[in-house]
């Protein structure tokens, strides 16, 4: 079985940490939106991070959201702030 990053739920390891699988980055003038997959699922759905970073008047904004969605749907897919993942009910 695996978690939300790929890794195997049994790995003894302690150097188990998510390793990107693809990642693709859109740009426009302001804002630089970078997501993240861990694994392939194919068309299932995958653990998604968003990164947006956000410029405007030379201050700097970056919002990490999680998604759990099929990675062709990652620009529509609901995002939840990192740190709120786990108050989702």
């Amino acid at each position: 079985m695996r978690d939300i990053y790929g890794r195997m739920r049994t790995s003894q390891l302690d150097d188990d940490v998510p390793v990107p699988y693809e990642v693709e980055t859109v740009t426009d003038s302001t804002t630089v939106t970078t997501y993240t997959r861990f694994f392939d699922t194919g068309t299932k759905p995958c653990g998604i991070q968003k990164e947006t970073t956000t410029t405007n008047s030379g201050t700097t904004n970056v919002v990490l959201e999680f998604a759990f969605a099929p990675w062709g749907d990652r620009a529509t897919a609901t995002y939840v702030p990192i740190n709120e993942c786990w108050n989702v009910k």
